[in-house]
């Protein structure tokens, strides 16, 4: 027979709910800074006029999408 050990409750379940909520949203903000980080660098490489600089800008916008 289980004891109550072993038995979830409403609250230990909106507990393990409330934290997988607050981790998604660090993951969400995280990501987010990220993806901006790489597209304002992108954003600045491609001021400069050269092929090498245009190619690492369009580096930054697909690794910024890409990992997002």
């Amino acid at each position: 027979m289980p004891t109550e050990h072993h038995t979830p409750t409403l609250e230990s379940l909106q507990e393990k709910y409330r934290r997988r909520r607050v981790t998604a949203r660090v993951y969400l903000a995280r990501g987010f800074l990220f993806l901006m980080i790489c597209l304002i660098a992108g954003q600045l490489l491609a001021l400069i006029d050269s092929f090498i600089t245009k190619i690492a800008s369009e580096s930054f916008i697909i690794i910024g999408w890409a990992t997002d």
